[in-house]
């Protein structure tokens, strides 16, 4: 954090774990610092075959963790969401890649669906060694995979895509190596570790409790049933007016956002909604204070201001995109 704020004049406000923000890039140099030095000692103690089969275990079971648990999130559909209103209310060229990408996704159930149950089957297969070579071949894949969709889509998570398909390829390659050595690697563990075995079970129950706690969420099996928020949904214009917007949505993460006639978007994160007082108060930003909003709602139809401009609830949940029309034969 010091280095990124005073040496590198980049806030300390982001995320650390933003796959391609700057501090995980930072934190990746400052890692790679021991690592050279355990391995240099390693050389001199003679160590180093020890060394690089105890990497080689830990990367695969990182590897293992990280199928488990994105597998799971996608069958538990707890990765790509089902599209927010303000999504399906924006026109398509207004759209980011990485976000047409994400909610283009979120649309197919089924898929996603495919794509975890496919991560699962690889982790599994990682598990055991007599079917290892097939959990590195589908690993390797996925990876490919995940590392030209970031790349093809813009998306920001490219630098730990990278480092999945690099310890994918290391892991492949391990594997592939069966020499005398790695055989006098595998005695020297086992030795040192006469308790390998709960190690790895320990190991595993970690893992499988990592993906199955998706399920305890408040969101459950399925996140595109999951309750949302009072007032969340897509609300049109009943009458335009250059001084309104044309639409307002209510996003679940709770943001309050705009829709102008050019059809440009402009969110305030919501502070809090009292529906006695019938008000709404936006969160200060940079460039506005804190403003209060003052609301009716009448069935579907919700007034904003003192002048009440009214605005009708839409029924977000039938539009086309996110319809299960599914067919075999096309007409």
């Amino acid at each position: 954090d010091i280095i990124c704020t005073y040496l590198l004049q980049q806030s300390s406000s982001y995320d650390y774990f933003v796959s391609d923000g700057l501090h995980l890039h930072v934190l990746l140099v400052l890692l790679s610092i021991p690592v050279t030095i355990i391995y240099a000692i390693a050389s001199r103690k003679s160590a180093l075959p020890f060394a690089t089969a105890l990497a080689s275990k830990i990367i695969l079971y990182f590897l293992i963790l990280i199928l488990m648990k994105y597998g799971f999130m996608k069958l538990f559909n707890q990765q790509f969401y089902l599209p927010e209103p303000n999504i399906l209310g924006t026109e398509f060229g207004q759209l980011d890649q990485d976000i047409l990408y994400w909610s283009t996704m979120g649309t197919s159930r089924l898929y996603s669906i495919f794509l975890g149950a496919i991560e699962v089957l690889a982790a599994l297969a990682l598990i055991y060694k007599p079917t290892r070579i097939w959990g590195l071949i589908m690993a390797l894949g996925i990876a490919l995979n995940i590392f030209f969709v970031n790349l093809g889509f813009n998306i920001g998570v490219k630098l730990f895509s990278s480092f999945l398909l690099l310890i994918t390829l290391l892991l492949s390659v391990d594997y592939i190596k069966f020499s005398k050595t790695r055989i006098a690697v595998k005695k020297s563990i086992d030795f040192r570790f006469k308790n390998k075995k709960y190690i790895k079970i320990l190991v595993l129950v970690f893992i499988f409790i990592e993906g199955f706690s998706l399920v305890f969420n408040p969101s459950g099996l399925n996140d595109d049933l999951a309750a949302r928020p009072p007032l969340h949904g897509y609300f049109a214009a009943l009458k335009q007016n250059i001084d309104h917007p044309v639409a307002i949505f209510i996003h679940r993460d709770h943001f309050w956002i705009q829709k102008s006639a050019d059809g440009t978007m402009k969110s305030r994160p919501i502070a809090w909604i009292d529906f006695q007082k019938s008000m709404i108060q936006l969160q200060a930003d940079r460039a506005k204070d804190a403003t209060i909003i003052h609301f009716q709602l009448s069935g579907d139809t919700l007034f904003i201001g003192d002048n009440q401009h009214a605005y009708l609830k839409r029924d977000w949940r039938k539009f086309p995109a996110i319809q299960n029309n599914w067919n075999w034969i096309v007409q």
